[in-house]
Parts: structure tokens; C-alpha cells; sequence
């Protein structure tokens, strides 16, 4: 049984994913790149350096038909593909998606199911082929685990390279009609939150165990000596 699924995804909101994936990552290759997840739930994007990570909700129309088996369908949009598309599409509001279900019966552990195992994506103009990979279901990061249901509050210190791609992915997300300016939800050690629209948010890792506190103007700029100033 084959189905068809195209969706319309923003195109601010794959440039926005596109800046939290893996440069490169020959140890972890499913980083590298776009993770587009279809599911009951609707169609989610996923990206991933190991440190930082983003997570869009794709807004769905009414006409599209419902995922039909029981286990999420992830396939890897390489960096490549998603950056060339996303230059093509500069000028345009959505980037048409269509994935081509292919379902056959399966069993496993005494369990009869429908497997998927199609392989074919087009993004936008683009036939991707054998170039989109199917992920493993535990390959990928367990997104549920990572992302924090609450936070603590505990303030910590973040790469401002991580808090720069979240607030490059705000503007891209917002079609540019925000600042830069991003809210941290901090939670001490663990990780952090940050809503970035309705539809998307990024949860970022803080930087651990080089952090001194306490410290202050050196005596440079106080004028003060090293040893008044530890007296003090």
C-alpha cells in the first residue's frame, strides 16, 4: 500500500532547524541534517548538534490524511539538501514537501504491524532519492528525554554561540519582525528552555565546571593591588 504525504513547511522554520544540526559528525552522521518526524502526533521537525536543539511543530492542513501506523516515521534531511533548498525558497513563504509512504505487513515479537519503508522525499524542487536516509528509531536522541517538562530557575552560563542560533532562529521563525532578544529559561545544570514561537522552542546545555564566582573588575581598571583587593 503506498500513500502520499505533502506538506507546506515554512520556509523560516527549516532555516531556523538548519542552524542547530551537526557541522559534522562522522561518530553520529544522523546529526547531520534536518529530522523529519511523521507521526499520529503530525509532522515535527528535529535537529541536533548534541548540545543545543530545536523542535518545530509543522502547521497541517485540513485535507491531510492521518498517520496510520502504530511508530513514528524519521527520515534525515542532509545539511546540503536544506541549505541549497532554503536559498532556492529565500523569496517564498513555504517549501512544498511530499513524502511517499510505502507500507508492508510485518510481524515481530508474535506482533503483526505495517512497516514503513519508503525512501522517497522531494523538497521543493528537489529529488532527494537515496540521499534521504531512514533513522533508526534509536538512533536518533530521545527527544521527549532531553526536552524539560519544568524548569528550576537555577540561573547557569550559557556558549553565547548557542543563545546567537537561538536568536537567529527567532528572527528566521518570525520572518524577521523580531529582535535578537531571546528568553532563557534557566535550570541550573540540566537543560534549559527557550520558546522561541508557538510552533518551536530550543533547549540548550549550559556550560558546566569552569565557572568561577565572585569574580569582578580586575585591579587594572580598580587601581586597587591584587593583594587589597583579596584582603577586601
Amino acid at each position: 500500500m503506498r500513500t502520499t504525504l505533502s506538506v507546506s513547511v515554512p520556509t523560516g522554520m527549516l532555516g531556523a532547524a538548519l542552524l542547530f544540526s551537526a557541522d559534522k559528525d562522522p561518530t553520529r552522521p544522523y546529526l547531520c541534517g534536518v529530522c523529519v518526524e511523521h507521526s499520529r502526533a503530525g509532522v515535527r521537525l528535529y535537529a541536533t548538534d548534541g548540545h543545543c536543539l530545536i523542535a518545530c511543530n509543522v502547521p497541517l492542513s485540513d485535507d491531510v490524511a492521518p498517520y496510520t501506523s502504530e511508530n513514528p516515521t524519521r527520515y534525515l534531511l542532509p545539511n546540503d539538501a536544506v541549505n541549497a533548498i532554503t536559498k532556492a525558497y529565500r523569496k517564498q513563504p513555504v517549501i512544498p514537501v511530499c513524502f511517499e509512504h510505502e507500507w508492508e505487513p510485518a510481524e515481530s515479537a508474535g506482533v503483526r504491524e505495517v512497516r514503513d519503508v519508503s525512501k522517497r522525499v522531494v523538497l521543493g524542487n528537489l529529488e532527494l532519492g537515496q540521499t534521504v536516509v531512514p533513522v533508526p528509531p534509536d538512533a536518533y536522541p530521545d527527544v521527549a528525554r532531553v526536552v524539560p517538562r519544568a524548569t528550576s530557575g537555577v540561573l547557569a552560563q550559557f556558549n553565547a554561540a548557542y543563545l546567537l542560533d537561538c536568536a537567529k532562529a527567532r528572527a528566521l521563525l518570525n520572518d524577521s519582525k523580531v529582535n535578537g532578544f531571546v528568553r532563557v529559561h534557566h535550570n541550573g545544570d540540566a537543560a534549559a528552555f527557550v520558546p522561541l514561537t508557538a510552533d518551536a522552542f530550543a533547549v540548550i546545555m549550559p556550560v558546566r565546571g569552569d565557572v568561577q564566582d565572585g569574580t569582578g573588575a580586575p585591579a587594572w581598571f580598580t587601581g586597587e593591588t591584587e593583594a587589597a583587593a583579596e584582603a577586601a
